[in-house]
C-alpha cells in the first residue's frame, strides 16, 4: 500500500535530520531547511521544528494559514494529541526519534500526525512564525474530497488506535481528544441531515464514554433524535 511504501521510505532514509513533502504541496522559502536546522541545534531539547503554512488554490491566491494558534511557540504532546496543528510539509525531525518506527503506524490513515507526536515525546516541538510553504487545496484531493463526518471519525478512530500504543500518562488526552471529534463527527451528521450517521456517532458515544454529560446541548441531540425518527 501507498502508506507502507511510504514509512518503509523513511526506514530507508540515512541522513539525520527528516522533512517531509507530498507532491501537490511546495516548500516556499530557500531558507527553510536551514532556519529550521539551526533553531533545532539552538533547542536541542527539542522534538521537531515546523512553522507556518499558507493553504489554498496556488501560492499567488492563498486564502488560510496552518497553525490556527499563532502565539504558541513550543508544543508539548499532550497539545499535539487534542489537536492538529501542523502541515506535513513544515516539519523537520530528527531521524533518531522516529525511528526505528512502530510497526503499528502502517494502520493509521494518517502516518505525518502520529510521527509528530512521536518525536514531541523527545520534547516539544518548536514553531516558527513565518510561512515557508505552501498547501495546495484541489478538487482531487484525497482528504479535502471526503465528508466532514468521515473526517471525524477517521480521526477520532486513529486517536483511539494511538491511544493504545502511547506511555499511559498520555491515556487522557487521547481520550478527550478522541470525545471531541465524535462531538465534532456528530454535530456534522446534524448538519447534514444524515440520520444513519446520527445514530451510529450517538451509539459510538455512549458505548465508548458512557453518558457524555458535556457533549451537546440536550436540544441539539434531541433535534437529531427527531430527525431519525422523521425519517423512519
Amino acid at each position: 500500500t501507498r502508506r507502507s511504501s511510504d514509512l518503509a521510505v523513511l526506514t530507508a532514509c540515512r541522513g539525520e535530520y527528516i522533512t517531509f513533502l507530498e507532491g501537490d504541496d511546495c516548500w516556499t522559502s530557500k531558507e527553510k531547511l536551514a532556519l529550521q536546522i539551526q533553531a533545532l541545534q539552538e533547542n536541542m531539547s527539542c522534538g521537531f521544528c515546523s512553522h507556518g503554512v499558507t493553504k489554498g488554490y496556488s501560492p499567488a491566491d492563498s486564502s488560510g494559514f496552518i497553525p490556527d494558534d499563532r502565539s504558541k511557540r513550543f508544543w508539548s504532546a499532550h497539545d499535539l494529541i487534542r489537536g492538529w496543528p501542523f502541515q506535513g510539509s513544515s516539519v523537520v525531525m530528527l531521524k533518531s526519534h522516529i525511528t526505528p518506527r512502530p510497526e503499528w503506524i502502517s494502520k493509521l490513515p494518517m502516518a505525518d500526525w502520529t510521527l509528530q507526536i512521536l518525536a514531541a515525546l523527545h520534547g516539544p516541538a518548536i514553531y516558527l512564525d513565518q510561512a515557508m510553504s505552501f498547501y495546495r487545496l484541489h478538487p482531487g484531493g484525497t482528504w479535502s474530497n471526503i465528508s466532514s463526518v468521515t473526517q471525524y471519525r477517521i480521526i477520532a478512530e486513529a486517536l483511539r488506535l494511538m491511544s493504545t500504543h502511547f506511555p499511559k500518562e498520555y491515556e487522557k488526552s487521547f481520550k478527550e481528544s478522541e470525545l471531541h471529534k465524535w462531538e465534532l463527527c456528530l454535530r456534522a451528521a446534524l448538519s447534514e441531515k444524515d440520520p444513519r450517521e446520527v445514530v451510529a456517532v450517538l451509539k459510538t458515544i455512549f458505548w465508548r464514554f458512557g453518558v457524555p454529560i458535556k457533549l451537546l446541548s440536550l436540544k441539539r441531540i434531541r433535534s437529531g433524535l427527531k430527525l431519525v425518527c422523521s425519517k423512519k
